[in-house]
Parts: C-alpha cells; structure tokens; sequence
C-alpha cells in the first residue's frame, strides 16, 4: 500500500494538467478578484463635511445638529469661507439654511448626493408637517412628536454574531470551486485502474496487486494531493493577499476537507463511466 501510495503521488505531482486546475489556476483567479475587490478590510463611512451658513432657519440648523458627529462633519462658516473651502475640497457642500434651505456642492459624487438626500428629506418632511398644520393642531402636535420619537426599526446582524466583509464571499466561493476541481484528479485516477481507458491501467490489471488496495492507495493519493493544493491556496490567500477569514479558520478547514473528498469522488464517480476523456472532462467542467 505505501509503495503504490508514493508513486500515484509522484505521478499526479508530475501531471501538469492535473496540478494547473486545482492549485494553479484558483492562485490566478484569487489574484484578480483581489485586484478588483482589493483587500477583505471594510472601510466604514466617515462623516461628510459640510459647511453651515447659518441664515435664519432654525429648526433646518437643529435638522444639520442632529445629524453632526454621525452622518454630517459640520462646520459653521459665512458665505465667503465656506466657498472658499468648498474650492479647495475641505467640504463636500454648503448649507444654507435660509427659509428654504439650498445646498451648493461641486460634483455628483457619494458624499454629494447623500447631502442632496438629507435637503430633499428634510424638505418633504417640512411640507408635510405645513399641510398636517393648516388642516388640524393637534394632529401636527402628534406627527412633530412621532418624527422627534424615530429610532431604527432594522437591526443588522450576521451569522452567529460574526460579520464578514461581502468581497470575502467571493473568495469563499473560489476556495469551494478549488475544492471541486479535485474532480480532475479523480478522474484520472478512476482512468487508470480501467485497463479499457488508458495504457497504464492495462499494465496496472496484471499486476497481481489486490484490487481494493490499488484504488484505495489512488483515492488517498489524490485526496492527499487535492487537500495539500487547498492548503496552500488558503495560505496564499490569507498571508500574501491578506484576505481576512475572522476566527473561521476552525471552520474552513475542516469544510476544506470534506470539500476536497467530495471533488475527488465525484471525479472518480465520472471517470468510473465508459465514456470519452473528453465528454468525462465536459461534465465535470
């Protein structure tokens, strides 16, 4: 059993084809998902800065105050320092709160629109309060009071209490897909104990070796090869991309394993079949 577990590991080692799908083209790919998602870290949105030119609405300055620290970075300026600083990119916009407040900003970026938002929210909200107003007091009293009395209805949470950047997802989904491309190498290994299906296994059916040793020596063979392909690809990913798996690497690995053994006996499943390489190959793609 060692003697044909050693040299089915020589041969896979050696088979180009069989090493590029699972170990060297997952490396490839990890590398360009990093360079077009960049790395796992999530960047947390910083408040926006924003200029105040305060001209006399108050509940709309109250409005800004209320969102200050969180949402809004605001600075109280005149007219000509807020420009100013507008022009030379301190700020993202400036507030007027004159009776009907105006927002000025230079371009149509995240920041800028999220300062549009705020002006038209505010500014429905007061329309709708002027006509709660004309047709009934007490009902303005009580729109004013379920406005002053907001909170969050939503709560966001994930899995066991545990948050992941959404860009790791796809890096998930590639170790899974590496997993599954040990299917190549099952095949293989299924093609040469058929002595209907390569050279080899012909040279192999005579050999008066018990039979369930030859596969099974094949099987731990591949796994074997398919795992360690696994292990590196998760190295590379975490100590060279810095891709950040959190405190799931108790998880991942054994998932890594049992992933692994899936990919190999499906490809050891196809490759049992009596069809062409190539239709064996198609259906595991």
């Amino acid at each position: 059993m060692g003697h044909l577990y050693k040299f089915n590991l020589l041969q896979i080692l050696r088979s180009k084809s069989e090493m590029f799908w699972p170990l060297v083209f997952p490396i490839l790919l990890g590398t360009l998902f990093f360079f077009s998602f960049g790395s796992s870290d999530t960047e947390q949105m910083n408040a926006v800065p924003t200029a105040l030119v305060r001209e006399g609405n108050v509940i709309f300055e109250t409005f800004l105050e209320f969102l200050d620290g969180e949402t809004l970075e605001l600075y109280e300026m005149d007219e000509e320092e807020a420009l100013k600083a507008l022009k030379e990119g301190k700020v993202e916009g400036i507030y007027f709160s004159q009776s009907e407040p105006t927002l000025t900003v230079t371009g149509v970026q995240m920041n800028e629109s999220i300062l549009e938002m705020l002006l038209n929210m505010f500014l429905q909200n007061q329309r709708m309060m002027e006509e709660i107003g004309e047709n009934s007091l007490p009902e303005l009293i009580r729109a004013v009071g379920t406005l002053t009395e907001y909170q969050d209805l939503v709560e966001e949470v994930s899995v066991n209490g545990k948050s992941l950047d959404n860009d790791i997802n796809y890096f998930l989904a590639l170790i899974g897909m590496a997993c599954m491309f040990g299917s190549f190498m099952g095949m293989s290994s299924a093609m040469n104990l058929r002595a209907d299906q390569s050279a080899l296994a012909a040279r192999r059916s005579v050999v008066p070796v018990n039979r369930l040793t030859m596969v099974i020596s094949e099987m731990l063979a591949a796994f074997t090869v398919q795992f360690l392909n696994i292990g590196i690809l998760l190295l590379y990913l975490n100590f060279i991309l810095g891709i950040s798996f959190a405190s799931n690497w108790l998880l991942i690995f054994p998932v890594c394993i049992l992933g692994s053994m899936a990919g190999v006996a499906f490809g050891i499943f196809i490759g049992s079949f009596r069809l062409s390489e190539g239709v064996k190959m198609a259906v595991l793609v």
